[in-house]
């Protein structure tokens, strides 16, 4: 399997774009940014979602899609649910959002794959970011 790595290294070639003007537009040093690309480190992941968006690769619009087919939103008029969820679990209080997102993570009732194994790691980080919020209450 092709790693990621490569992957970007890839579509920079395509695209004929130097690792300093990536480097430029995202913040990532240039030597980490080469490390990466030959598999030889790992980024974090706020800078893999800078280079991505810098590539032209959304990749929450990404996720919010993959959501929508997964529940059967085809029609584009029709709202994000991915949208729609984190507006209502925005709109309530910290200990109720963290409450549902529990609750929802402790119902999967089969073995997660991959796609749901991600979605969870995403609630979880939004349920940190909502204990980093009741804290500064």
């Amino acid at each position: 399997m092709i790693e990621i790595n490569k992957m970007i290294d890839t579509l920079i070639r395509v695209r004929k774009l130097t690792q300093t003007e990536i480097s430029e537009q995202t913040g990532i040093s240039q030597s980490n940014l080469s490390k990466f690309l030959n598999t030889e480190c790992e980024i974090r992941s706020n800078n893999l979602t800078n280079l991505l968006l810098t590539l032209g690769i959304d990749l929450k619009l990404e996720i919010q899609k993959q959501i929508n087919d997964s529940v059967g939103v085809k029609d584009k008029s029709q709202s994000s649910f991915g949208t729609a969820v984190e507006t209502l679990l925005r709109a309530t209080d910290p200990i109720t959002a963290g409450t549902f997102i529990d609750t929802l993570a402790s119902r999967i009732r089969t073995k997660p794959n991959q796609q749901v194994s991600d979605a969870i790691v995403v609630v979880n980080n939004f349920k940190s970011s909502l204990k980093n919020k009741r804290r500064e209450l």
